[in-house]
């Protein structure tokens, strides 16, 4: 589970008459960023903007400058690239073989209304409206034929995690059960405000992965003690294990959505990622899972019954 995610953003095109005005303001919005001119970059942007975030929690580094948590200096965006595709305007970025970033802007008006960070993740947008025949308007890395060092990196984290070349002993039932075990007892443990019971059921080194709008990271705020276990109940309505993955949803009405992934060693979660109001879909892209499963590779995906009629981002996670 060191991969990258893959997500595929799916969005309607709208009509291309203000592509270029669109891309003018954006273009303009980072060149302020650039210069510092807080102000200016100030005036470009919705008061109630929206936005989602996907990568590691540290990462959001444009979410800082724009609230003025950083200065601008601490992290450069340089774009390399820059394209409007109805009323968005996707920009990425890269700097040698660690550092990817698009970023997806919506605007209306000349506003820039919603906002999407993805760090260190492959994204695919998809034309899903009625004539659009789900046709591939965006993939990302198109441009970057001389950054092959950045490129290996991505595709070899990507297509690697986990990669098995035989299938998978009889003997890590056994193993699976006891990682489910762990993982009920720390969602029990959230809910009885047994803080000190959790802590021992996770690594000090913790590596972890969100997706959605930043002001949702409730588990991230739980566990770090920012905010106590009783703002946001979790209460999974299922829990699977997909190898040494244990899978959690857990849903309340229409409006929230949640699925947590975490990757256990040895009786210890090591890996966490956070995915709110997000439909999640697990592959297998090992050699062996492409071998004998052609046609269906899935492993996991969402399923909450209250909120199929609700248009969510869709990401896939390769493992």
């Amino acid at each position: 589970m060191s991969a990258k995610d893959a997500v595929v953003l799916a969005m309607p095109v709208s009509d291309l008459n203000a592509e270029m005005q669109n891309k003018a303001v954006v273009d303009a919005l980072y060149k302020g960023l650039s210069n510092g001119e807080m102000e200016t970059v100030a005036r470009f942007i919705a008061s109630d903007l929206e936005w989602w975030f996907h990568g590691p929690p540290k990462c959001q580094h444009m979410m800082r400058m724009l609230t003025g948590e950083s200065s601008q200096t601490k992290f450069r965006f340089e774009p390399r690239n820059i394209e409007a595709i109805g009323d968005c305007v996707i920009m990425e970025g890269w700097e040698g073989a660690q550092v990817y970033w698009v970023h997806v802007w919506t605007l209306k008006d000349g506003v820039i209304t919603q906002f999407r960070e993805y760090f260190n993740t492959w994204l695919t947008v998809t034309d899903i409206s009625s004539h659009g025949a789900c046709v591939l308007l965006y993939h990302m890395g198109h441009c970057l034929k001389r950054e092959t060092d950045l490129v290996k990196n991505l595709r070899y984290n990507t297509m690697s995690a986990n990669a098995t070349e035989s299938p998978m002993p009889e003997s890590f039932s056994e193993v699976e059960m006891q990682n489910k075990g762990i993982v009920d007892a720390l969602y029990k443990g959230l809910s009885n405000g047994h803080m000190g019971t959790v802590a021992k059921l996770i690594a000090s080194d913790l590596e972890w992965w969100f997706h959605g709008p930043p002001q949702c990271q409730h588990m991230m705020r739980i566990l770090t003690g920012e905010s106590s276990h009783t703002k946001f109940k979790f209460e999974p309505r299922s829990i699977e294990v997909v190898g040494d993955c244990v899978i959690a949803e857990g849903w309340e009405g229409a409006q929230v959505y949640w699925v947590h992934v975490w990757t256990l060693k040895d009786g210890v979660i090591t890996q966490f990622r956070e995915y709110f109001n997000t439909w999640l879909t697990v592959k297998d892209i090992s050699p062996h899972g492409w071998e004998i499963r052609h046609e269906n590779h899935t492993l996991w995906q969402s399923h909450p019954r209250d909120l199929f009629s609700r248009s969510l981002p869709g990401l896939i996670l390769g493992i």
